[in-house]
């Protein structure tokens, strides 16, 4: 006799195999989740700082959280892995994506060096070597000899950090400008074959505006470093005013939108449809 108590079942025709359901994920429903979450999660770390959390510098510093710091490594590994997953529309599209994937995941893994907090005191997790008193058993940290040790998880971390960044944003804008901006004639253009259907013209308009902002925010970013590198002084007001934090946020948030486009604002707007085709 089989047994049943909602999703849990019991006998020999438990969990029997259904013809008639669908085993694809819908691609567009995840896409747009993914850009759901590269839009919170600034806003949840924001948010946090709210909480007592120190302000950090830059989005990846938020790392060193307590807690902040689990949620932005979880945020990026899951981004990471839909892209590593997504197979896009042609071969080349999933090879593009699986490339991104791999460069959210070195975002992740590989932290950024520096405290980046200013407050004298503050709650954080950080990386040191540890020894057992012979006298009292009790755990003791190793002060090195550079304070900056405890925010370092090994020599190159923050290079890799660094690069991985870089070829993530550059291949966000990518995707942006080339992959996004694709037309299928079959289905994205009117009568004459050229014209674009106004749902695809809308979308291409955003593709292209998140691509610029991607790009401003980039050049912008390196625009600290390079002044520090010619003139041998740091402006005192970008870390004062959170400015690798804010431009971070907005490459986010663009990558977002793009993404939300792209699965259609979770298959309600701006489709394909046939009754949205004018001819």
């Amino acid at each position: 006799m089989d047994t049943k108590f909602g999703p849990f079942q019991f006998g020999r025709d438990r969990y029997r195999h259904d013809p008639d359901r669908r085993r694809v994920i819908d691609s567009q429903i995840l896409a747009a989740l993914v850009g759901t979450i590269a839009i919170l999660l600034p806003i949840v770390l924001y948010l946090g700082t709210k909480l007592g959390v120190c302000f950090y510098d830059s989005l990846s510093h938020f790392y060193y959280a307590s807690f902040l710091g689990s949620v932005f490594v979880g945020a990026l590994i899951f981004i990471g892995t839909f892209l590593m997953a997504y197979r896009g529309e042609s071969p080349d599209e999933g090879t593009l994506a699986r490339f991104t994937g791999i460069f959210a995941y070195g975002v992740a893994l590989f932290p950024t060096n520096g405290a980046g907090c200013a407050m004298k005191r503050f709650a954080g997790r950080i990386f040191a070597d540890l020894r057992i008193a012979e006298s009292t058993g009790a755990i003791e940290v190793i002060r090195p000899e550079n304070s900056d040790r405890f925010f370092e998880l090994f020599k190159y971390a923050a290079v890799l950090h660094y690069a991985s960044g870089a070829l993530l944003f550059l291949f966000l804008a990518y995707y942006c400008f080339f992959v996004f901006t694709r037309i299928i004639r079959e289905q994205q253009t009117r009568a004459d074959g050229k014209t674009l259907t106004w749902h695809k013209w809308i979308r291409n308009s955003i593709y292209k505006i998140c691509g610029t902002v991607i790009v401003l925010c980039m050049i912008a970013l390196i625009s600290n470093p390079l002044h520090t590198y010619f003139t041998g002084n740091e402006w005192p007001w970008w870390d004062q005013y959170n400015y690798t934090f804010w431009l971070e946020t907005f490459i986010l948030w663009a990558f977002g939108v793009s993404w939300i486009t792209k699965g259609r604002f979770f298959r309600t707007l701006l489709r394909d449809d046939p009754e949205h085709i004018r001819h």
